[in-house]
């Protein structure tokens, strides 16, 4: 051979190239969940990635609720590797075995898994229909299932839990057909259910839809922490809700603790037009309607 030494190097070139190719991972952070838990599901690229991963295929078993995204780079005696990661936080949308179907990254595929739901525990059935067996549940109360267009519908949203809840997060949008408001401040009570003490936190919210005839819309969703079982002592009110709905002060470090995102069940409305009989130029639908007036001062001269 003429020129070992140049052969040696185009050899090391060829290895060089073929360590750069991009491989492709995907892991979940467990194997069963319960429905209304979320789960993260890792994708990991070792070398150079190619774009973004495609998650459409997801969105058939899965909400997907956020996700997070980093990168790397070491160089050893000369030699660089990278690695890409995304992390993706995954909400089940149905109880069974779900499938993480292969996601392409670039030109490489990564593996199928499989994940088990079990709608036995905390989730969405506990959301609407609570039993022995739920340690937090969420309702959502209506003050009146028919009413005009305009008018004011009062809807109660309770969070039930017998555990420790931190981090806790309530959306409640509206969208073309209502708005949707908060009234006031959320509320702290207790309450016993099935034999079972829960801690309570209540928030109202005023419903105005604004066009006649059967309306729908998506009930309270609730995301939060949520501690195990058994974890822990007991805690006093205060305490208990950390950070519940933004409320609260924590008081003392919670111990482990899962993921729970779950929601109450959709609201329904029947929505009546404005009668005929009311031909005003104003319409102002409601059970009460007060006017008052203070002067300042009260007594005591005017001059215009």
């Amino acid at each position: 051979m003429k020129n070992p030494t140049r052969f040696l190097l185009a050899l090391l070139g060829c290895c060089s190239c073929i360590s750069a190719l991009a491989g492709v991972s995907v892991s979940l952070d467990r194997d069963h969940a319960a429905l209304g838990e979320r789960v993260q599901l890792l994708l990991q690229s070792d070398g150079d990635a190619d774009g973004a991963p495609d998650i459409g295929p997801l969105s058939r078993d899965f909400d997907v609720l956020g996700s997070s995204h980093s990168s790397s780079m070491q160089i050893v005696n000369g030699h660089s590797s990278s690695q890409v990661q995304l992390r993706l936080v995954l909400s089940p949308k149905h109880a069974g075995t779900l499938t993480i179907p292969p996601l392409q990254w670039g030109t490489q595929h990564t593996q199928e898994l499989a994940l088990t739901v079990d709608a036995s525990t905390a989730g969405n059935e506990a959301a609407s229909a609570p039993d022995s067996s739920a340690t937090v549940f969420l309702t959502a109360t209506q003050d009146q299932t028919s009413s005009y267009v305009q008018a004011a519908v009062v809807l109660t949203v309770k969070l039930y839990a017998a555990t420790q809840v931190s981090q806790a997060s309530l959306d409640m949008p509206g969208n073309a057909d209502i708005l949707v408001k908060q009234l006031g401040s959320d509320r702290q009570t207790s309450e016993s259910h099935n034999g079972h003490d829960y801690q309570v936190v209540e928030r109202k919210y005023v419903l105005i839809p604004q066009r006649s005839g059967k309306i729908s819309l998506k009930g309270p969703t609730l995301n939060a922490q949520v501690q195990d079982p058994g974890a822990g002592d007991a805690f006093d009110l205060n305490s208990f809700f950390g950070k519940a709905f933004g409320s609260a002060p924590f008081g003392a470090m919670m111990g482990p603790a899962r993921q729970v995102h779950m929601s109450a069940k959709a609201i329904e409305l029947n929505v009546l037009a404005r009668p005929a009989t009311a031909d005003g130029a104003n319409w102002l639908p409601a059970q009460e309607l007060q006017l008052e007036e203070s002067w300042r001062p009260e007594n005591g001269a005017l001059h215009v």
